[in-house]
């Protein structure tokens, strides 16, 4: 009697069983169909950050090209702005050398002009006591 029971037991659980296997099966394809789905869903995003990495990468090596052109042109112009600077320095100690000798030029200037001055009021005594003697003697 105990393996009738068993066996209509183990009856019992299989026919319960198939009942409940189409079901299974039915959220097994659903769940198959949501992971191929998502799956899909991942490679499409996949190809399409992949499309904008690419696109990121190529307008990066763009830019880093201009970028050099634009330093290689910055650097000529410093180069240029440092030679000409340089020029500036020589000027300047040229300019420092003649102001220099206008200064000391000026200085003789202002001693002959002085000298000038007192040998211009010596003739002017000479020329005032000429008169003068000349006014006295009647010519």
């Amino acid at each position: 009697m105990n393996a009738e029971r068993t066996m209509q037991f183990l009856l019992d659980g299989q026919a319960k069983h198939e009942v409940r296997l189409p079901k299974i099966d039915r959220r097994l394809d659903a769940i198959t169909k949501l992971i191929e789905h998502g799956m899909r869903l991942v490679v499409r995003s996949k190809a399409d950050t992949d499309h904008k990495i690419n696109a990121l990468i190529d307008s990066q090596v763009r830019a880093d090209a201009r970028m050099e052109k634009v330093e290689v042109r910055l650097s000529r112009k410093l180069e240029e702005v440092a030679e000409a600077q340089q020029e500036v320095v020589v000027a300047q100690k040229e300019t420092d050398v003649k102001l220099k000798e206008l200064a000391v030029a000026q200085k003789e200037t202002d001693v002959k002009l002085k000298a000038l001055a007192a040998a211009q009021q010596v003739t002017e005594r000479k020329l005032q006591r000429l008169i003068d003697h000349r006014g006295r003697n009647g010519h």
